[in-house]
């Protein structure tokens, strides 16, 4: 087949564009392509390999980004700094989600623990969105599982669940050694270098984290075993203070257990606050924290007027905690008995959310085993280019007893589009081969009951 004039005509201008292209224009192209190929072609100090895009990415964090191995490791070996930083600070270690990429930077000099512009590390990042395999990676490298950003939280403080566990084993380890020289104190009676000890391994651990719980009941256990037990600090008597009057203000609950907390930084042997800790903790649903609040209460003040109280709000906690741990074991795959329709669950903020994309979602609050909220539908075609609205009407349902069954009731409506042609010209017509369809309304047609079944 002869090709058109015109057609040559573009061959030649592209071939002439590529010849006359510059060293670095030929770099720059083949980086965004992932053109390794053609980058290994370029004569080696012919380019500036530092050029960054409009947000200050270099190529090699461009290649770390898109866990490009293969040209992450070119740029490596021409030199590439490792350690450069983009608009935000942020380096490419920082923005790799490749552990073989990280381990690869860090083995070529890059900072395991350099800060972005708001004091974030790799290990912060990595732990904020769930890399399980790169936090593990980046501890074992020298990671620093105590740094913290500018707002003063760790990467466990960020974590999510899957990068917990190793952040947890991190931490324990970095304050391994305050613990033991606070046990040697106190058992060569020295109970004031012993808290000493203690202080400095809480100012390490990320607060409300298992190993800082551990630390604070031996805090308050070695004040109770005092003979003059510390004083409380008026800094810490200023945030309990504050805490009391934004509650009376009915500021909000995470407010005033900021004061608390606070409080209790600052004298974490006061026992008396634990008390309102918990109670405040309880109140937004953390069980578990408030248990652990709680039990430092009882430990620190066996002969208060609220020891009873404190241990039959422990006891309502438990009960809480056990329906808090059974409906987060509902989120997953359900299949909709008798039609195998996959349907996903969810256990959030309390409420219990299923959902099929483009049908339906049921959100519904949880009340024991039994269910309340609502069901909607989706907006839909229909005859004559009618749209179908979406619904929204009461559900209930029930929870089984064994947990492998979920229930829900309500009502469903159908719906009678009503329409008509028109011609060319928009006259009303027959429905002719040309003509339109216009729609005139629906109606609800009929409406049932409706009962559903999510099995597992």
């Amino acid at each position: 087949m002869t090709s058109s004039p015109l057609r040559w005509s573009f061959v030649v201008a592209a071939a002439l564009a590529c010849a006359c292209a510059t060293p670095q224009q030929k770099f720059d192209a083949a980086v965004l392509r992932g053109d390794v190929k053609s980058l290994s072609k370029l004569p080696a100090g012919s380019v500036d390999l530092e050029s960054a895009d409009a947000a200050g990415n270099t190529p090699l964090m461009r290649a770390a980004s898109r866990g490009e191995a293969d040209l992450l490791r070119l740029l490596v070996e021409r030199g590439a700094k490792v350690d450069a930083r983009n608009g935000a600070r942020a380096t490419a270690l920082m923005l790799t989600a490749d552990p073989k990429l990280a381990d690869l930077l860090i083995s070529k000099g890059a900072d395991v623990n350099a800060e972005d512009g708001e004091g974030g590390t790799a290990l912060m990042s990595a732990a904020r969105n769930g890399r399980a395999e790169l936090t593990r990676l980046l501890l074992e490298r020298g990671a620093d599982a105590g740094a913290r950003d500018s707002s003063g939280r760790t990467a466990l403080a960020l974590a999510a669940p899957a990068c917990a566990p190793a952040l947890e084993a991190a931490e324990r380890k970095l304050v391994a050694g305050d613990l033991a020289a606070a046990e040697k104190a106190r058992s060569d009676g020295e109970p004031r270098k012993a808290l000493d000890s203690y202080m400095t391994a809480l100012g390490k651990l990320t607060r409300g984290s298992e190993a800082s719980r551990e630390t604070r009941a031996a805090v308050v256990a070695l004040a109770r075993s005092m003979p003059e037990p510390p004083e409380i600090p008026e800094e810490a008597r200023k945030h309990m203070v504050k805490s009391q009057f934004l509650l009376n203000r009915g500021a909000g609950r995470s407010q005033v257990e900021g004061e608390i907390q606070a409080a209790l930084d600052a004298a974490p042997w006061w026992s008396d606050g634990y008390y309102n800790l918990g109670l405040i903790q309880g109140a937004q649903g953390r069980y578990k924290d408030a248990i652990a609040s709680l039990r430092s209460f009882m430990a620190g003040s066996p002969d208060s007027p609220q020891f009873q109280a404190a241990q039959d709000k422990i006891y309502e906690f438990e009960i809480s905690q056990e329906q808090v741990d059974k409906i987060a074991g509902l989120s997953g795959t359900w299949t909709l008995a008798g039609s195998g329709a996959q349907i996903s669950v969810e256990s959030r903020d309390g409420k219990l959310i299923a959902h099929h994309p483009g049908w339906i979602t049921i959100t519904t609050t949880i009340d024991g085993q039994q269910l309340q909220g609502t069901v909607q539908g989706v907006q839909s075609g229909g005859k004559w280019t009618c749209t179908i609205p979406a619904q929204l009407h009461p559900v209930t349902g029930r929870i089984s007893d064994d947990m492998k069954s979920i229930e829900y009731d309500y009502v469903w409506s159908t719906y009678e589009s009503h329409g008509h042609c028109v011609n060319m010209a928009g006259a009303p017509s027959n429905c002719c081969l040309f003509c339109s369809q216009v729609c005139d309304g629906v109606n609800i047609q009929s409406t049932s009951n409706v009962h559903l079944k999510l099995v597992r």
